[in-house]
């Protein structure tokens, strides 16, 4: 019987979906809370980008919708392990 290497999974791209996890107790008011897990992320987080009720925008995308049009919704907080479910091309840090 041959076993598939489970750890060998795609990544969420532009054009996929992010989970909108409700934040977990330990987050504050004034906290960022990952998308993707609800936990606390910490000052070095990611972002990505959420247009047209939860598909990821890619940064290097130049169709999609921008900032002041209908069904863009902001930039959305990556805890550093949830990241490595991302692609690259997706995801940013702010400048502070």
């Amino acid at each position: 019987m041959t076993v598939q290497n489970a750890s060998k999974t795609s990544r969420i791209g532009g054009g996929g979906f992010v989970n909108f996890a409700e934040p977990k107790s330990n987050v504050g008011e004034h906290d960022d809370s990952c998308v993707q897990c609800g936990r606390k992320v910490g000052k070095n987080g990611y972002w990505v980008e959420i247009v047209n009720g939860g598909e990821i925008r890619a940064q290097d995308d130049t169709t999609y919708v921008k900032e002041n049009d209908a069904g863009y919704m902001g930039c959305w907080a990556v805890g550093s392990e949830c990241a490595k479910q991302f692609e690259k091309n997706v995801l940013f840090r702010r400048e502070n």
